[in-house]
Parts: structure tokens; sequence; C-alpha cells
């Protein structure tokens, strides 16, 4: 698995992937050789550094507008930004 950000490479192994080479190889009596599987995404530290970014922006937005934010625990330990209401 190849990281779009920083370019980290990081292995992954799976018994149901050598479960379905050796199905295939069985299936199409092809002496199979090599496997090559590319998946690329963003890693977890790119995405800690984004979400710690996105909050900082965050802040900084509402420190310069005056408002005041609250700040709740969301899901998976995320914490949500809840803009104040505007008065009408």
């Amino acid at each position: 698995m190849a990281c779009f950000q920083c370019g980290a490479v990081m292995e992954f192994t799976s018994k149901s992937f050598v479960k379905l080479k050796r199905a295939m190889a069985t299936r199409s009596c092809f002496e199979i050789r090599a496997i090559r599987l590319e998946v690329g995404g963003v890693c977890e530290k790119c995405r800690t550094r984004q979400a710690t970014a996105n909050s900082e922006l965050i802040h900084a937005h509402f420190a310069r507008t005056n408002c005041v934010s609250q700040t709740r625990r969301g899901g998976a330990g995320k914490d949500l930004y809840i803009a104040p209401q505007i008065s009408r």
C-alpha cells in the first residue's frame, strides 16, 4: 500500500490473498510466480496531520471572527465543531 501524500509504502499480507492465489492457479492450471496488487490512499499519519491542520484552521477562523465554538466528541474520538447559531 502506498500513501499518496508522504510516499510511505506498507506491506499487507492476508491468508485470503494466499487462498485466492492458490485457487487461481488451480482453476487456470497456470503456474503463478508473481501477483501484484497496488493499493493507494492516505496513511494514518497523514490523515492525523491533516485533521490537526483542519482543526487549527477552524480555531483560527473562530478567533478571527470573534465567534465562540462548542466542541464535543464525535464518533471514533473525533472532535466535532459546532458553529454558534446566529440570532435573527
